[in-house]
């Protein structure tokens, strides 16, 4: 208490013994307590500040305003854009968009955004509200400048933190540019994993897709977002053609199968896709060819059989084994066909078969048929190109090329041959006709010849024997296209003093292949520009009326540089079936797909053109007219007829959606590959906004 006492004591003294500086000092004290004050005031709006923002989260939204638009003294620009977002929240309730309650509400957070929005240094100094401000007035205006300020403004400070990354990701995903929008996710500390899985799905990136589908699941809890990730796991193995993952997927989905509600909310749906492969993609299609590319290119370039000596021998022969005028008969039969052949080889590639089927009887010739399976390969019907192929076969065993075709023909429509491995036997043995040709299709085609290492010396007879034969043949189309294909294999091929581009160089197919060759030292952009400038566009009939091969080729060399929508895919009064058939591809992508129907039932029902490509452009212009069970009858269609796995997969993918599971499993035996029809999941992009 004492020293208590002495202190007061001291400390008076000291004061009385400074009195006029006190006095000199009371307006100091004065500005000190205004300076106090309004610290005080600030904090107390800091802290209203911080109730009006739970105010907004409690959906109070007339308290919240109240509240900020006092703090907006303190916090100018975040007071400004809660505001936005509180009539924003009040406009979205409003249900009457005619009312004058919901028209004075946009307008004042339009003015509230446009506000921030306006703010010159905001970009810098309150980048976040800045970016929040341009989203809103996007979504409300959906002007795209507004997004574009979203970017511009991400690049302008040195970092910006979390939240703004995620507006940012969000606003490359409303710009469609998914690569930007993955680019920035990853750079984040804490990235979304499904949204990041969507984004992998963007841009065709299977792979990391999966493995990103696959955290997001370890770590959701949420059941419903636990069954959308498994139906975006069917999604994906479909898209990635991995039926190994499908099956495992569809296996962890029956376990709920109840419960789930994933393919309501985001239905698995077939369309008609004008865009499924990149232009990149097109490019590639038509300078390194896949399987199916070969076997086309292959019965494109194949010759027809006009009653060839050899021919006529072995019928000879068996006309003398049964002692009877047959070989003369045979000789003359052949001479009166070749003679009809003659006019019809030059007629349109589908009215060529039509009329050629015309010519079947009970007694027909193998040459006859194998002529009929190739012109059905080469309009694209392959079905029935093997079926014609393998009755040629059967009626002379002996002819190499007879055996090689059918089995090319029944891979490439992945059909099961019956005696298959004799076939095979027969095509290698070194006795009958076309064994050059025969055996140098298996190889390419089919699969490697194992050698006899056994008698080095009939081994080298043998090859020299080959070559030999090979000379016969050299000079011949047929065999430089083999040859090309070749050196398109190995990587050989050049432009410069190859016969097959200076020989045939007027051959539609040949131009477009030589025309798709990249030039020595070549850049990619010289490289596209001098296709777009060579590549005919409006005197391009020899690709539009012909073989199914060079317009097909001729269609995608114009997706891979961009000029399919300008070029005149019209030929004003041909009636021509090959070319109505491009017609109808062209209403398709561009025009009328019920014309397309239309035209297509009347190639089937004149030409009874029933092949799995035209069926399939059938099926997407149902889909793309919106008839989709007009399109699930035409793909029944398609699997009665044609037994194809295609149409199977598609059924499989209708029974998904329907969570028909088990049955679903069985239809899934191959790969799906084809240019027309492709899978989408119903509100995918809108999920994607969403997260």
């Amino acid at each position: 208490m004492r020293k208590a006492l002495y202190l007061l004591f001291i400390l008076s003294t000291a004061l009385l013994a400074n009195t006029k500086s006190i006095l000199d000092s009371q307006p100091e004290l004065l500005n000190k307590y205004d300076s106090i004050k309004k610290q005080q005031e600030r904090l107390n709006l800091k802290v209203d500040f911080n109730k009006a923002v739970l105010l907004l989260e409690e959906e109070k939204y007339y308290d919240a305003i109240e509240l900020f638009k006092r703090t907006r003294q303190v916090l100018k620009v975040p007071s400004i854009l809660n505001l936005g977002v509180a009539h924003y929240k009040l406009m979205e309730q409003e249900k009457d968009k005619d009312s004058d309650r919901y028209k004075k509400l946009r307008k004042n957070v339009l003015i509230y955004f446009g506000e921030v929005f306006n703010i010159n240094e905001a970009a810098y100094s309150h980048t976040y509200s800045f970016m929040s401000a341009a989203y809103y007035l996007y979504e409300i205006t959906l002007d795209d400048k507004y997004l574009k300020e979203i970017v511009l403004a991400s690049k302008k400070p040195k970092s910006i933190d979390e939240h703004s990354k995620r507006l940012v990701v969000d606003t490359y995903v409303k710009l469609k540019q998914y690569k930007d929008a993955l680019e920035v996710l990853n750079g984040m500390k804490y990235p979304h994993e499904l949204k990041r899985s969507l984004l992998y799905i963007k841009i065709r990136d299977y792979e990391r897709a999966r493995l990103s589908l696959e955290k997001a699941l370890e770590t959701t809890v949420n059941q419903n977002t636990y069954h959308k990730i498994l139906w975006l796991m069917t999604f994906r193995a479909l898209k990635a053609n991995n039926l190994e993952d499908l099956k495992e997927v569809v296996d962890k989905i029956i376990e709920r199968r109840r419960i789930f509600k994933a393919n309501k909310e985001l239905p698995l749906k077939i369309f008609f896709n004008r865009n499924k492969y990149t232009p990149a993609e097109h490019l590639a299609m038509v300078r390194k060819f896949n399987f199916d590319k070969k076997v086309e290119y292959l019965f494109y370039f194949s010759p027809f059989i006009f009653s060839d000596n050899e021919e006529v021998f072995y019928d000879s022969s068996k006309g003398f084994i049964f002692k009877d005028d047959q070989n003369l008969v045979s000789l003359q039969d052949m001479v009166d066909y070749n003679n009809r052949f003659l006019s019809l080889v030059k007629k349109d590639p589908i009215e060529r078969r039509y009329e050629l089927e015309k010519l079947l009887t009970k007694d027909t010739k193998s040459y006859i048929y194998y002529n009929l399976g190739l012109a059905s390969a080469q309009i694209g019907d392959y079905h029935t190109a093997y079926k014609y192929f393998f009755q040629a076969y059967k009626l002379n065993p002996g002819n190499k090329v007879y055996g090689v075709m059918t089995l090319i023909a029944a891979k490439k429509v992945k059909i099961r041959v019956p005696n298959r491995e004799y076939i095979e036997e027969n095509v290698l043995t070194r006795d009958g006709m076309y064994v050059y040709f025969g055996q140098k299709l298996y190889k390419m085609f089919i699969s490697e010849i194992e050698e006899n290492n056994k008698d080095k010396k009939k081994k080298k007879k043998e090859v020299k024997g080959e070559n030999d034969i090979s000379l016969t043949y050299k000079n011949t189309v047929f065999f430089k296209a083999l040859q090309y294909l070749e050196e398109m294999e190995k990587d050989e091929l050049k432009l410069e003093g190859n016969i097959f581009f200076e020989d045939y160089d007027k051959d539609p197919l040949v131009y477009l292949l030589k025309l798709v060759q990249k030039r020595e030292k070549e850049t990619q952009y010289q490289y596209i520009t001098r296709i777009q400038n060579q590549i005919p566009l409006k005197i391009n009939d020899n690709f539009l009326d012909g073989s199914q091969i060079v317009t097909q080729f001729y269609i995608d060399v114009l997706q891979g540089v961009g000029l399919l929508h300008k070029a005149d895919l019209n030929k004003i009064g041909s009636q021509n079936p090959s070319y109505l058939r491009t017609k109808a591809l062209n209403e398709l992508y561009h025009g009328d797909p019920d014309l397309s129907v239309k035209i297509l039932n009347y190639l089937r029902d004149k030409y009874r053109l029933e092949d799995k490509y035209t069926l399939y452009m059938e099926v997407a212009s149902y889909l793309e007219l919106g008839q989709y069970n007009d399109a699930i009858v035409t793909i029944e269609l398609i699997k009665a007829i044609l037994k194809d796995e295609g149409a199977n997969f598609l059924i499989g993918v209708q029974l998904l959606q329907d969570l028909k599971l088990r049955s679903a499993k069985q239809y899934f035996t191959n790969e799906y590959n084809d240019s027309f029809i492709d899978f989408k999941l119903e509100n995918f992009d809108d999920y994607l906004e969403s997260l």
